[in-house]
Order: C-alpha cells, then structure tokens, then sequence
C-alpha cells in the first residue's frame, strides 16, 4: 500500500511510539498546558473555537478502537497527547486545514452533512465551519492547519505559474472559500507518490521551524495544491470547460516554448497527464495546425527572432530549435517566411539600418 510504505509514514510512525513526552488531558485542556502545541481553544457565544498559534501547525491523530491520540510538536520535539475525552463536541476552526488519510476511514458532520474520508483522500477544509468528528473508526490522519490568509497568498503566488496552474488556482480558491470543504482522490500511484512528496516537507519544515521555514513551506504547499488542483480538473470547472481547454492549449505552447529543441508528444502527456490524441486535438482546436506543423512553426518564429536579436550563426540557430538536418530546416524556413535564412537576416539589418540614419 502506497501510503504506508511511505517515509513520512514511517517517520510518523516511529513519532508515535517514541514521542519526547506523552501528556494526558481533555481536548479543552490543551490550551491550558505550559506547551505551546500549535492550537488553543476558545467558546464564543456557546461555540467551541479551535484556533492556530503559529502560520502553519501540524498535527497527526488517531483513533484506535475508539481510543484518540494526537501527536503535536513543540520546538520540533514530538509530543503525544493522549485525549480523555469520550466524544468531540461540534467545533469551527479559524483556519484552512488539510487532511490527508493514511489508514482507515474517518465519519464527520460537516455542516450537518455526514462526510467519510478513507485511505488516501485529501480534504482541505475551509474555516469557519462547524464539523464534529466521530470515534467510531479506526484511522490515522495528518492534519496541515493553515492561516487563512497565508493560504490565499499561497494560491496567488507566482511559483510555477503557467496559464493552467493560474486557471486552476483561481477556480480552487473559490470553490474553498464557497464550499466547506474539497475532497480530493489522487488519480495515480504517480500522483499519490508526488502528494506524498510535498506534504512530507511541508510537515518537516513546520515541525521544524528552522530560518526561511515558511517561504520554503509555501512553494511545496503551492506545488500540492496544484497537484490537487490537476487531479480534480474534471468536476472542478465543468462549467467553463472551454476556458479550461484555452489555458491548458497557453500552457502546452508555453511548455513547447521553453523546451523547443527537445520536445516530444510523450513529454507533453507525461507533463500535463493527457493521453497524446487529445492533446493533438486540443492544439489543432486552438491552432488550426497539427501538433507537429505547430512544433514547426513555433519553432520558425523562434529561428526568425533569433535571427533578428543576436548574431548566431544560422547553424547555430538550427541546432538550437532542435534541428540537425540542414535541409529540412532551410525548406521550413523558406516556406514559413518566404526567404532563406540568411536573405531573411540581411533583409531585417538593412531596413534597421535605415531606420537609424
């Protein structure tokens, strides 16, 4: 099984039967203690409020036989807490919360709507919501606890951006903010294998707290939810279906682009998780052009703009947008602008050249 043959469930693991102290107490106590833990509890207006101490806490929790334990950090020391209480009573968080499943399933009232996670979901629960939790069922869970405001900035920032990515991160923050929670079931061992990548280093950089932790924290919780937000494409934004199809064409283009001189059908269904005919199809939908008469003229303009702004030999060139054959490049080229390379270059100096007398 995926998950528990992962190292950060054998770190938790190793946590769980070897903390640096095991205290025992109810939930409501927790914010009493002489640990900061990471959370604390407030009521208002006969609410129980679960609150964040620092920009991102983790905590794991598991529930064996109807017994809870929660495995929290202070200064980067595993600390057990072994919880007395018998149920949970409905609370509301003031912060974003990532749930990943590792073992078991897990029943929760969300707004009054019965909720089961089981193995391997992801659930990002947005704040402000009431849930109550059930003991009924075994599980072991990981919780990221985010402020809110460090998500959304999170969601906005640049790191890796592309047209989809930008798309997708739009379309994610307002689903969160409208709905309580997103559920989300990697679609591949691949993705399960990445998801667990990132939230093993968000979990050691918050553990830890070292110098920089956050801004380090905050690339590999981008390049998650991205992951998330890749794999939950298809009930995420049926409703503008054709403005997904546009940002994923910009996004292929852009990836074409920057790997111009290497790149292959392969590389693109391998990087954006489509099957190679549908990509083709997207691009001749966008272009009018097959993929590999896209490729060629994606690569003419990049020669054409080489041969404008730099000194370059024209073989130079050819290598560069990933030719080797001679030829065939000086007949695309011919064809796609109208001259040979050379008159093309000799063409564009002399008008520059009136241009500045």
């Amino acid at each position: 099984m995926a998950t528990k043959s992962s190292r950060l469930y054998e770190q938790i693991s190793t946590y769980y039967k070897e903390p640096s102290l095991t205290l025992r107490s109810s939930f409501s106590q927790l914010s009493q203690g002489s640990f900061d833990l990471g959370y604390r509890v407030d009521r208002r207006d006969g609410k129980e409020i679960h609150q964040v101490t620092r920009t991102i806490t983790i905590s794991v929790q598991k529930v064996d036989n109807g017994h809870y334990t929660n495995l929290l950090f202070s200064n980067g020391e595993p600390i057990r807490l072994e919880l007395s209480d018998p149920t949970f009573h409905p609370f509301i968080t003031d912060y974003v919360e990532i749930r990943y499943i590792f073992s078991g399933e897990q029943s929760i009232l969300l707004e009054q709507e019965p909720l089961v996670l089981k193995e391997n979901d992801i659930c990002v629960f947005s704040s402000g919501h009431q849930r109550q939790e059930s003991l009924n069922s075994d599980c072991l869970f990981m919780n990221i606890s985010i402020d809110p405001m460090f998500f959304n900035e999170s969601l906005l920032s640049e790191i890796s951006l592309n047209p989809l990515q930008s798309f997708l991160r739009s379309e994610l923050m307002n689903r969160q903010q409208e709905r309580a929670c997103l559920r989300f079931v990697p679609e591949t061992r691949i993705a399960d294998e990445d998801i667990n990548h990132y939230l093993r280093n968000i979990f050691r950089e918050a553990k830890d707290e070292r110098p920089g932790y956050l801004e380090i924290a905050k690339g590999y919780l981008v390049r998650l939810m991205d992951e998330l937000a890749s794999g939950y494409r298809s009930s995420m934004i049926t409703h503008d279906m054709k403005t997904y199809r546009q940002k994923l064409f910009q996004s292929i283009s852009v990836y074409i682009s920057e790997h111009i001189n290497s790149v292959s059908m392969e590389d693109l269904s391998m990087e954006f998780h489509y099957h190679m005919n549908y990509i083709n199809l997207l691009i001749k939908e966008f272009s009018g052009l097959t993929y590999s008469a896209y490729l060629i003229y994606l690569r003419m303009e990049r020669a054409r703009l080489l041969l404008e702004t730099t000194s370059l030999s024209v073989e130079e060139i050819m290598y560069l947008i990933g030719y080797s054959n001679k030829g065939f490049f000086y007949r695309k080229f011919e064809e796609h602008i109208g001259s040979s390379p050379a008159s093309y270059r000799r063409q564009k100096r002399d008008e520059q050249s009136v241009m500045t007398r």
